[in-house]
């Protein structure tokens, strides 16, 4: 039996400005990935963040070994560090960082849903899952529309970290990209931003926002 070859990809998902759909505030988010590996082992260094006005909002930088256990399934296991701007926080330094340990599974699901489930443990005792769900939809041979959402859910409150126990934040996405060729694409679309429960509780008694509606300009590649 011969052995899997090694080769490397850069993913793009995504790079976008956003403007609140109110018309006053410019924002962006971006979302790389890159890997080495084969068939079977994989690394991922992947990185994800969020900027407002020349400020990093949030950002998430994770290291995983990725492998897979069936066709359209694969595992992943990592560390991941965590940025956040904490518009909640109770102390004189908004800034909060979280280590965490942990992974997931992503894969195929019937008719084509993209889904991934990733669940943490950070050294504080806390735990968090995120979930997200995707689906390319074909409008034509280049034009793609692509409906997104993506939720996070937490053990316990951290105020320090800025969030509550429980589902703290929903966020649905929709874009329409058009495939100039199979490894570039512009895209326009529509984001919302939705904090919940207890999370939505610790900004709003400190008069922060806690949703946001946005028009996306972005494009996507990768190589």
């Amino acid at each position: 039996m011969m052995s899997s070859p090694n080769f490397w990809s850069l993913d793009a998902e995504k790079l976008e400005l956003a403007r609140n759909a109110d018309g006053q505030n410019t924002s962006g988010q971006y979302e790389l990935t890159l890997w080495y590996g084969n068939d079977y082992n994989r690394l991922y260094l992947n990185t994800s963040g969020e900027f407002e006005q020349d400020n990093l909002e949030q950002a998430s930088t994770s290291i995983m070994w990725w492998r897979p256990f069936s066709t359209y399934w694969n595992t992943t296991f990592g560390l991941k560090q965590d940025y956040q701007q904490n518009d909640a926080a109770q102390d004189t330094d908004p800034k909060a960082e979280q280590t965490w340990l942990g992974g997931g599974i992503r894969g195929l699901a019937p008719y084509w849903f993209e889904l991934e489930s990733s669940i943490y443990a950070s050294l504080g005792g806390h735990s968090q899952l995120e979930l997200n769900a995707s689906y390319d939809l074909n409008i034509s041979q280049k034009l793609v529309l692509q409906p997104e959402v993506e939720l996070m859910a937490y053990g316990k409150t951290d105020v320090q970290h800025g969030y509550g126990a429980g589902l703290a934040e929903i966020k649905t996405g929709l874009r329409l990209r058009y495939e100039l060729t199979p490894q570039f694409a512009p895209y326009i679309g529509f984001e919302r931003e939705r904090l919940m429960g207890k999370t939505a509780k610790l900004y709003k008694d400190l008069e922060a926002n806690s949703s946001s509606r946005k028009i996306l300009l972005g494009i996507r590649f990768w190589y």
